[in-house]
């Protein structure tokens, strides 16, 4: 069983996972963290001794100083990107933690429950009522607010030099504006799929020059309506130049004659296989159900999967490649090793 508050910077709530003779104690764990919180002292400084710990060689990390240069970049010197740093570390204070914990875990007002498992509806609802229903619930209203985090316009490309080990990182990053909803969500994950397999056949089976390979499309709602594309693969570091002119090639066929049947096959049967999975999955529904309720969407609507999939043609792939993957706002991140 494990039941645990968390504070996100757009959310707040809680996450847990238990067995159905555990329930009572996880609603009763659920009642203790609004109504009775603690400070441990000895507990804070464990935990700061243990990120200590983690953080004593992180500069010295190849892929994490890479990882660094692509978040703060990204996010255009945000200072709530900065990297994780011992003096950053040092800056937390127990007490205002704390207080900042009670202050936003006051009341329930503004809380919205989800629970996905198997239990009956008669089971569940008497903890519901006695360790739920008792909460306190003001007048408190909980909204975030925007930090104004964009992701940069125009052409980046950045080198890191680090590290001794003959291998090199790569990310190539698309992003922009777009409309967030479920089919455009949608759109984006086949656009995924539909590159991950053609820069594994060209990069990594026909080259094979790559260690790994990928692509992954994500839309984000809030605070911004914006996308984000990502294709990264890692090699060595004399092939960086070729596979990412291999790249783009790979990318101006998309965009000029899409899919292709074959590959069309491909998605679709991945999908469909993937979707007959999910709908087994307690994680898939409560991430449904809870990213419905947030995008105010119809939960119903889930159920058309498999039809979208079906609709697909090749012609989508041309739209979304020449919608998604252009280079008006377009970053690449290079990891070198030293001299």
């Amino acid at each position: 069983m494990q039941v645990s508050p968390e504070m996100q910077e757009l959310t707040q709530g809680f996450d847990g996972s238990f067995s159905p003779q555990d329930m009572e104690t996880a609603f009763q764990l659920v009642n203790l963290y609004f109504t009775q919180p603690r400070k441990d002292d000895t507990a804070f400084s464990s935990l700061i001794d243990r990120i200590k710990g983690f953080m004593q060689n992180r500069s010295n990390d190849p892929a994490n100083v890479f990882s660094d240069t692509v978040q703060i970049t990204m996010s255009q010197y945000n200072s709530r990107r900065r990297p994780y740093t011992l003096s950053l570390l040092n800056e937390i204070d127990e007490s205002k933690a704390f207080d900042f914990y009670k202050q936003n875990f006051a009341d329930a007002g503004g809380f919205t429950f989800f629970f996905v498992g198997s239990f009956k509806l008669d089971d569940i609802k008497p903890f519901v009522e006695t360790y739920l229903g008792s909460l306190p619930a003001g007048n408190s209203t909980h909204q975030w607010k925007d930090a104004g985090i964009r992701y940069p316009k125009g052409v980046i490309s950045k080198t890191v030099v680090k590290g001794k080990e003959p291998k090199s990182t790569v990310q190539l990053i698309y992003s922009g504006t777009a409309q967030y909803n479920r089919k455009n969500t949608r759109d984006m994950e086949a656009l995924s799929s539909l590159l991950s397999i053609k820069l594994r056949e060209q990069l990594r089976q026909k080259m094979g020059d790559v260690y790994g390979v990928g692509a992954r499309g994500s839309l984000n709602h809030y605070p911004n309506e914006d996308y984000k594309f990502t294709i990264g693969f890692g090699c060595a570091p004399e092939k960086v130049n070729e596979l990412i002119d291999a790249t783009n090639k790979i990318i101006d066929s998309v965009k000029q004659f899409g899919a292709g049947d074959i590959n069309l096959r491909k998605i679709k049967e991945t999908m469909h296989r993937q979707r007959e999975v999910d709908l087994k999955d307690n994680k898939f529904w409560l991430s449904a159900i809870s990213q419905s309720y947030k995008d105010d969407e119809d939960i119903a609507d889930i159920m058309n999967y498999d039809a979208w999939v079906d609709g697909l043609m090749n012609d989508d792939f041309k739209r979304l490649a020449n919608q998604y993957l252009s280079m008006a706002n377009y970053a690449k991140f290079v990891l070198v090793p030293e001299q």
